[in-house]
């Protein structure tokens, strides 16, 4: 698709912008690190709808309020601006103009008009995508989405992180993070390719359609058939129950044929129409059942909270008895200090020999007062004792109260539940009742009268297997299998040419795509296969990522596939890092031999447009500055010595 990119705008404050120029062929733009070369891909990618926003953190995020790119197409020119995220993860706004020629808009007047999921569906419209899913089959949940424009990005850019890299060789294919998008890529292979086109996925669908109504159909003939086999048999079964269930007054006479069967079975479904044939039996008095319920819970707490009462009440009892003992032995051991008695000088004598007691009365006067003290406690105790022996019987006759509550509110709850259970019993024999007679409505809808009935379905069968044939005749001319390893084989061919360009390692080795693993393999001389992750040096990975893409935008040009005809590359030169002019450079024999693998490359993006008569545009944003004519003049931007995006 002659698609390519004509401009790239970053909106800022105060209608201040930043903007890229770009036209058809070459296009290289040249400039130190940290200058924003490699925020190009991002920007874009975030305008033609990604869900990420990945525009790296700085100096760019902080300036942007709008990011815009100007497409330039057959039937004319289409402006996308996406607004800047600010601290979110991605906005859904946007803004699009397609017209002959757009006017580059202010900043005040992008009022997004749009969002993310119209726009992709626009371009996805404007590529040519087929309305039709990426699923195998109606049995693939997974892929009911039609393609759309997103899932041809990964042909459009190779940043820094992928075109060296020997894991992964399209963008947005790492197995981590974009898994879904690897996924459909490997399944929107086959259409880009032109193994399959909407006329395809159109007839494969219907082909599904009328396979899986003619499976119906023969399902449906094949329970006929069963049926009128067995119908007599089926018909007496389904009478002797309905008498049964009460639904038949009376039996049938045995000698009826299956036409008066069915006629008896049919006034008994009319008889009954599609009403119960009574009402489901209900317990008269459900609310009395909840507050009984209710009451029975009750009264299980209060039995509760006052058992654990008469626990307490019961320990303290027990505890203050010991207490007593305890105040008794102390009592009876202080008795004796009120033997000695006090003399009128306030001095005591011993009892047994009457010797005055100097220097030891306050002792004396101490055991008395303990002796006066414990007294008092047992006194207090033994007047405490009975009062909480009667709190202890209160407790033990209040449990017993609502015990015997309970007991009569369980008693009635048995009573309610019983007249439930008869309930559901008699619901029972209602439900079955239903039951039946909806099987013998489905009997009579479903077995014909007679055999001639079923002619009908055998026609319609009968039809439905030609239209099957008839498509699968249609699709197998289509060769989707052999289409597919056509263009594969084409693009190898391609691939193969292009690392004679580079001057690859192992130069007689056949080059393939490998559209399942998204690889690249190397057919070596040896007959061993050799993917990218086996093959080692850097020089290699960056050549087999540029002789894959640029393979395959050949292709797509000449097909006119539904990918849009631009290619960022982001730093190819990276493994060398030359940022010098040749002319100006000392270096080693290495040195030199680097800058001319750095030649080859650019010679081979040039020769390649050209022979595409500059239907694919290349960008190309690198450290490089080659001295060379041809390099001269493609480059549109030169970044160095304080210049920059921002």
């Amino acid at each position: 698709m002659d698609w390519y990119v004509r401009g790239i705008i970053i909106y800022g404050d105060n209608d201040v912008t930043r903007s890229v120029s770009l036209g058809p062929g070459v296009n290289i733009i040249t400039g130190d690190s940290k200058t924003g070369k490699s925020a190009l891909i991002p920007i874009i990618d975030y305008c033609l709808g990604a869900k990420e926003y990945e525009v790296p953190v700085g100096v760019i995020r902080e300036f942007a309020r709008w990011y815009a790119i100007l497409l330039q197409t057959k039937e004319g020119q289409i402006f996308l601006a996406r607004k800047a995220p600010g601290q979110r993860l991605a906005s859904s706004l946007m803004h699009i103009i397609i017209e002959q020629e757009v006017q580059i808009p202010q900043i005040t007047d992008l009022s997004g008009n749009s969002n993310r999921n119209a726009v992709v569906e626009e371009l996805s419209r404007r590529l040519g995508m087929m309305d039709w899913s990426l699923a195998k089959s109606v049995y693939d949940t997974s892929y009911t989405e039609p393609p759309t424009a997103r899932n041809v990005v990964s042909f459009l850019f190779q940043p820094q992180n992928v075109i060296a890299n020997k894991d992964i060789l399209f963008y947005k294919t790492d197995q981590e993070r974009h898994r879904e998008h690897r996924q459909r890529l490997q399944r929107i292979f086959p259409f880009v390719l032109g193994a399959i086109d909407a006329e395809y996925f159109s007839l494969k669908n219907e082909l599904e359609t009328v396979q899986r109504t003619l499976r119906q159909l023969e399902r449906s003939l094949r329970e006929q058939e069963a049926l009128l086999s067995g119908g007599i048999t089926v018909a007496w079964s389904l009478w002797d129950k309905a008498v049964a269930l009460g639904l038949a007054n009376e039996a049938t006479n045995d000698t009826l044929d299956l036409a008066a069967l069915r006629i008896r079975l049919t006034a008994l479904v009319e008889s009954a129409g599609f009403e119960p044939t009574r009402e489901p039996i209900i317990v008269g008095d459900p609310e009395r059942v909840g507050i009984l319920r209710g009451r029975s819970r009750d009264l299980r707490n209060e039995i509760t909270i006052l058992r654990r009462q008469l626990a307490s009440a019961e320990e303290l009892s027990k505890e203050a008895n010991q207490f007593i003992g305890t105040l008794n032995l102390q009592a009876g051991r202080l008795r004796t200090v009120n033997l000695m008695e006090e003399a009128p000088d306030k001095s005591y004598a011993c009892p047994v020999c009457n010797q005055r007691l100097n220097g030891i009365v306050q002792n004396v006067e101490h055991l008395r007062a303990v002796n006066n003290e414990v007294r008092t406690q047992l006194a207090d105790m033994t007047t405490a004792s009975p009062a909480l022996s009667n709190h202890i019987n209160q407790l033990r006759s209040q449990i017993a109260e609502r015990r015997a509550q309970l007991v009569i509110i369980e008693s009635g709850l048995a009573e309610l539940y019983q007249i439930q259970e008869n309930a559901v019993s008699a619901n029972a024999t209602w439900a079955e009742q239903q039951r039946h007679l909806g099987a013998i409505r489905f009997y009579l809808e479903r077995v014909p009268e007679t055999r001639n009935d079923s002619i009908d379905l055998q026609v319609r069968a009968a039809e439905g297997r030609q239209r099957v044939k008839d498509l699968e005749e249609t699709l197998a001319g289509y060769d989707a299998e052999d289409r597919l390893q056509s263009a594969i084989g084409i693009i190898a061919q391609i691939m193969t040419t292009l690392s004679k360009r580079l001057n690859l390692e192992d130069q007689e080795a056949g080059l393939r795509l490998d559209i399942n693993r998204l690889t690249v393999i190397r057919d070596s001389s040896t007959g061993n296969p050799e993917r990218l992750y086996e093959i080692g040096s850097g020089e290699n990975w960056v050549g087999y990522h540029l002789c894959a893409l640029f393979a395959l935008h050949s292709f797509f040009s000449r097909r006119g596939s539904p990918v849009p005809s631009f290619l960022f590359l982001d730093q190819p030169s990276q493994i060398y890092f030359p940022e010098e002019k040749p002319s100006s450079v000392e270096g080693t024999e290495n040195k030199q031999t680097d800058w001319e693998a750095v030649q080859r490359m650019y010679d081979m993006i040039f020769a390649t447009v050209e022979d595409l008569d500059n239907r694919l545009q290349v960008v190309v944003v690198d450290h490089a500055d080659l001295n060379n004519p041809r390099f001269q003049h493609a480059v549109r931007i030169r970044w160095r010595n304080g210049s920059a995006l921002i």
